[in-house]
């Protein structure tokens, strides 16, 4: 028993992991009757609060994690970040249930449900109709009434509405992100799961995805390791990726390619290799489908210094392809833009009102450059750059948390990015010029950002741009974080103290969102 403990062997960690989820759930439980006792039934009339005890058995678990992964925390903790996110995403989806919490939750359903259906014809249900044209929000903290609330669906799941929706392979590309919850949906319907089930088990793909994407990025990292996750632990990060959502896509694939990217340029004695080329561009191309607009990160690949190719012709085609790869992301929407430009048509948002005019705003934007740069730097430093930083612990409808966590994930951002660097990083990394060119990079993506919401969310002529979310600045962190900071200062605060240094900030970033989860939701349920 002693040398189980350990946990040296994979064979020991997955028993101790095993007997930790037992532990977890009965001591989750043996909680659950105490507040039963203290408190009395809840309002469903049940002595259990399900919702309370798989939040203790996620906490208690998480936990064990750290023990069982305690001795790689310090060379692969990777392994304790993969656990970690896997338990708390998928624990949060199962929490929040049918409660439609997050950012456009109708419309991200409404994009999964289009390719449920291989001929490309989806008989709407009730349940579902509901789930796409219902509430854009709705958060029952009643447990009573949200117990209600699933039963209606599942009756309502029975009942064909008549309406049809219709997929299109010309957006084939841009709904990547909701194919693998089309396949899991699908399948439940087939083996006839009720439409509380399907839903929630939905999106579980998008949490298992998410962190199955990020433990691969991580570990292709020699340092930086806690600067990956600390963006892909964001508590609005770890949220979108715990909902229906197309952003826990594209930041766990930008992320994964900026890590290997990072990877390459961290080992300067290594040839690149085809298969590694072939991964970066191709997770900047993939993880660019839900919002082309972030296209210009697949030009960070220019960094790639010709040391690194075996021939002069091996590094001229990777270069063309920092081009053209860029290029076919954003012609999935320059295509359409120019093309409804050129025929005077109005392709805003029609969310934003009936004064969005796109083509006439691209005109105002071109007649005055100089004046559309300045309403832009007024955006940012008026209110949007500090927006963007307090907004991390941001969860949408379920609203901010009492705790002023977003300064604590704002130093953790800021210290990894100064520290978490070694000597390896001097050569190719960490230089005058991987800096600047992340800068312009991260200036020119979010510029495009906050156009693209000037020309499609605001009024012609507007002095203030709508629409332009702070959760939108997320990936441009990733565009420059990892090649900013210092080696030697590295070298002293990270290098000679490793293990407690990622073990500090791992656990720093798990508290942060299961205090939030706590706050804005577990604790309010009743």
């Amino acid at each position: 028993m002693p040398e189980l403990l350990y946990c040296k062997t994979l064979k020991d960690k997955a028993i101790v992991l095993a007997i930790a989820a037992v532990v977890s759930c009965v001591l989750a439980v043996g909680i659950g009757y105490a507040s039963f006792l203290v408190n009395g039934p809840v309002s469903s009339g049940t002595w259990y609060n399900k919702y309370l005890i798989m939040f203790i058995a996620a906490v208690l678990l998480t936990v064990g994690i750290f023990f069982v992964f305690r001795y790689e925390l310090k060379d692969k903790p990777e392994r304790a970040f993969f656990a970690v996110l896997l338990v708390f995403t998928m624990g949060s989806s199962v929490m929040y249930d049918v409660n439609k919490v997050s950012w456009d939750v109708e419309s991200h359903f409404r994009f999964m449900l289009q390719w449920t259906d291989p001929d490309g014809q989806v008989e709407i249900s009730g349940s579902e109709y509901d789930g796409m044209y219902g509430y854009a929000a709705r958060v029952e903290t009643s447990i009573a009434d949200l117990n209600s609330w699933k039963a209606w669906l599942n009756e309502q799941d029975t009942i064909d509405t008549g309406e049809v929706l219709n997929n299109s392979f010309t957006s084939f590309y841009n709904r990547l992100a909701s194919l693998p919850g089309s396949l899991v949906y699908m399948i439940a319907s087939v083996i006839g799961l009720p439409f509380v089930i399907k839903y929630v088990l939905t999106k579980l793909i998008y949490s298992v995805i998410f962190s199955v994407v990020c433990f691969l990025g991580m570990r292709q990292l020699n340092s930086g390791k806690m600067i990956f996750a600390a963006i892909a632990m964001i508590p609005s990060v770890l949220f979108m990726a715990s909902n229906y959502s197309y952003d826990y896509w594209l930041i766990c694939f930008l992320l994964y390619a900026v890590a290997r990217l990072v990877g390459e340029l961290q080992r300067p004695e290594e040839k690149l290799t085809l298969k590694s080329s072939l991964l970066i561009f191709g997770a900047f191309f993939i993880g660019c489908a839900p919002k082309a607009v972030y296209f210009p990160m697949a030009a960070l690949a220019l960094l790639m210094p010709r040391q690194k190719f075996n021939t002069a012709a091996q590094s001229r085609l990777f270069r063309a392809a920092c081009f053209v790869v860029p290029v076919l992301i954003a012609s999935s929407f320059l295509l359409n833009f120019v093309g409804s430009v050129s025929e005077g048509t109005n392709v805003g948002d029609s969310r934003a009102g009936s004064k969005i005019n796109s083509t006439e705003q691209a005109y105002f934007i071109l007649s005055d450059i100089p004046g559309y740069v300045l309403i832009v730097i007024n955006f940012l430093l008026s209110s949007y750059l500090y927006a963007a930083v307090h907004d991390t612990a941001f969860l949408a409808y379920l609203n901010y948390p009492e705790l002023r966590t977003w300064i604590v994930t704002a130093f953790i951002l800021a210290f990894v990015m100064l520290t978490n660097k070694e000597s390896v990083d001097k050569k190719y990394l960490c230089t005058w010029k991987t800096r600047t060119w992340s800068i312009v990079i991260a200036v020119i993506t979010l510029g495009l950002v906050i156009t693209s919401m000037y020309v499609s969310f605001t009024a012609v002529g507007s002095s203030s741009i709508g629409g332009v979310q702070p959760r939108y600045a997320i990936p441009i962190l990733i565009a420059f974080l990892f090649f900013m900071g210092s080696p030697k200062l590295g070298e002293i605060i990270y290098v000679k103290h490793k293990a407690i240094y990622n073990t500090a900030i791992l656990g720093l970033l798990t508290i942060i969102p299961y205090v939030i989860l706590w706050q804005t939701y577990v604790s309010l349920l009743h």
